[in-house]
């Protein structure tokens, strides 16, 4: 992660007092891709949710990713 990055599921868990579940950051090259096909306006969404948010569109999905699990890992 960019040092401006911000990691939103982190910052959320801490600021409720607990500690992020997500493992630390890998070296982009032990990563995988995940390629999701969106629509035009589903994508201008997400753009204007990330800049509303001062994140990227990484941090958004990976945040996404983790409130699935939470939801259906429990």
């Amino acid at each position: 992660m960019k040092q401006n990055e911000i990691d939103l599921s982190a910052a959320l868990n801490r600021a409720a007092g607990g500690t992020s579940t997500r493992p630390a950051p890998t070296a982009a090259a032990d990563r995988k891709v995940l390629l999701v096909r969106l629509d035009p306006d589903t994508m201008r969404r997400l753009k204007h949710l990330a800049v509303d948010r001062d994140c990227t569109l990484q941090a958004l999905a990976a945040e996404a990713i983790d409130l699935l699990f939470e939801r259906y890992e429990g």
